[in-house]
């Protein structure tokens, strides 16, 4: 029978030193798997190595030690590892550690350590996930002594000043919601924290533990990421970038896809807060309408000191037309402290269909001491004028005349990649890649094509599938395959695609679990499956399935545009 450990959600309080919230050069999220349960592999794993993430798995060793059902299996931990993800330690039992002897604390920690380093031929472990979040004087002793960080559970975000060994974790839980992590992640690129989320199980359908979650919104996570262009990193990685003792440079967000902690909306003309058509940086933008002597009114509710925070600056769309007469001012209550229009900061009239940085000195306005309240876009024609949209509105300090910290050392450089992708069907068969299909199918279908002028329809069936035989492809220079896919006009279909040698498997993987949900009626998908993790990286490719997964008759699907990219 399987054992599962559960995992409490309710660390121990404990105080922190005072900090400066000194932020890193750019905002990181790091993705912790604990525990290494199975559905990490089988579901979590495809979905990362299919966008070229890697991540910290925090392993507890006895289960994958003595093979527990529903965890990883040694091989998958030694595949987890090879594939250059991080391998972090979890203690050998997953016990609650606080009350436990010295002995006893140090025994969970470096056996754990001793035998996941032997059995996946790792030189060394440095990250270290207190089983629950729990720890006490004597936990965070014994993980100085063995490891370089110690994360906890505890929400929040770390900064590049904080205590390596009390590492905030953000928990995941089955009720958490993408929205609500996607806000955390937007708050980690206001502030230039590094968010470390925490998740446990996966599963495709609806959760049932409150350590499960959706593999479905784990996808729509990771794309989020990527659109926000934040840079995932292991724990190790992200620990090398703490530290910092300067600031090189300090942004006050007023404004980024949501409000700055303690900004307050005091507008009064015609605002539209969470503009998605037209955005200069992250998901949402604001739209405005300079009519009629209209404000888009920002309210600082401590203030700011002008002593300290030195420029005003945004980006602002001129719309489709243009020439819109708006001034930026500064108050504090009812005094104007100062105020520039927008044609004489950017010295033009706003410009149509372009975003512009406007960036002020509050010099130029003659302010250089005192507490600054609100800041103003505010219409001076008195008439109404076209919409303008605003985005990314900061206060930022002067540079720093200090160094910033140095980068961590850049990884090793890959393999120049080939010129180009290359094609191993499009309309047709090619680069040497022939037809042994089992499956019924047509190679050169018309009515329902993702692009060009035929696509592959076939009939997965009683496990039957199309199958591309090559003598021999080099793969060098490649990282995965790619193809699209449409469940025709039923959907749900389940296929698979495997990489054979003759009748050696070297790799499969199910491709509703890389989308995330069973293949869609009459919608063509995109994807894009690594070649580590259908075990070809690096050697000839020769035999390549996309095949029914479910033994049953199932509805006809399509395939087209299928390739290996760099």
């Amino acid at each position: 029978m399987a054992k599962l450990l559960w995992i409490a959600a309710l660390p121990l309080a404990f105080s922190f030193e005072a900090r400066a919230d000194v932020p890193f050069a750019q905002p990181m999220v790091s993705i912790t798997l604990d525990d290494g349960f199975q559905s990490q592999y089988d579901l979590a794993r495809p979905a990362l190595n299919a966008r070229g993430l890697k991540v910290t798995y925090f392993l507890i060793s006895q289960p994958i030690q003595q093979t527990w059902s529903g965890y990883l299996t040694l091989a998958e931990a030694r595949t987890l590892a090879a594939e250059g993800n991080e391998i972090g330690d979890h203690t050998v039992t997953h016990p609650h550690l606080p009350g436990l002897s010295p002995a006893q604390i140090d025994q969970e920690l470096t056996g754990s350590k001793s035998w996941l380093q032997s059995n996946l031929g790792l030189s060394g472990i440095t990250s270290f996930a207190s089983p629950y979040g729990e720890y006490d004087s004597a936990v965070l002793d014994a993980a100085k002594a063995s490891f370089g960080s110690h994360r906890i559970q505890n929400m929040g975000r770390v900064f590049a000043d904080d205590d390596r060994y009390q590492l905030r974790g953000a928990y995941v839980r089955n009720t958490t919601t993408v929205a609500e992590i996607e806000g955390w992640i937007d708050e980690a690129v206001a502030e230039r924290s590094w968010l470390i989320l925490t998740f446990h199980e996966f599963t495709t359908g609806t959760p049932s533990r409150e350590t499960q979650y959706s593999s479905a919104k784990f996808a729509t996570l990771l794309d989020y990421l990527s659109a926000r262009g934040v840079a995932v990193v292991t724990v190790a990685q992200g620990v090398a970038q703490m530290g910092a003792t300067e600031d090189p440079d300090p942004r006050k967000w007023i404004y980024g896809d949501s409000f700055g902690n303690d900004v307050e909306d005091w507008s009064w003309a015609k605002i539209t807060f969470g503009e998605t058509a037209v955005v200069h940086d992250g998901r949402r933008a604001i739209g405005f309408e300079p009519d009629n002597w209209g404000g888009l009114a920002f309210h600082l509710a401590n203030g700011f000191d002008a002593a300290q925070w030195k420029t005003v600056e945004f980006w602002i769309h001129g719309g489709t037309t243009g020439g819109q007469q708006i001034q930026l001012s500064l108050h504090d209550g009812d005094a104007m402290l100062g105020a520039i229009p927008l044609d004489r900061a950017l010295g033009h009239p706003l410009t149509a269909n372009a975003w512009q940085l406007v960036s002020v000195p509050l010099a130029q306005l003659g302010i250089t001491s005192g507490i600054v309240g609100e800041i103003y876009l505010e219409d001076t024609s008195g008439v109404n004028q076209a919409g303008v949209t605003v985005d990314s509105l900061v206060l930022r300090k002067p540079a720093s005349t200090a160094p910033p910290p140095p980068p961590p050392p850049p990884p090793p450089p890959p393999p120049p990649p080939p010129a180009q992708s290359l094609v191993i069907y499009d309309d047709a068969l090619q680069n040497g890649f022939e037809d042994w299909s089992w499956a019924v199918h047509d190679m050169a279908q018309s009515a329902t094509v993702h692009s060009g002028s035929a696509a592959i329809s076939f009939e997965p069936d009683g496990w039957a599938g199309l199958y591309f035989h090559h003598a021999g492809l080099d793969t060098t220079g490649f990282g995965s395959i790619e193809l699209y896919v449409n469940g025709g006009p039923a959907g749900g279909q389940d296929i698979a695609l495997a990489v054979y040698d003759g009748n050696t498997l070297l790799g499969q993987v199910d491709i509703p679990q890389v989308l995330g949900h069973p293949l869609r009626a009459g919608v063509w998908e995109h994807v894009v499956v690594s070649l580590s993790s259908l075990g070809v990286a690096g050697r000839p490719l020769r035999d390549l399935y996309v095949q029914d997964n479910s033994g049953a008759n199932q509805a006809a699907a399509y395939v087209d545009d299928v390739g290996l990219i760099p």
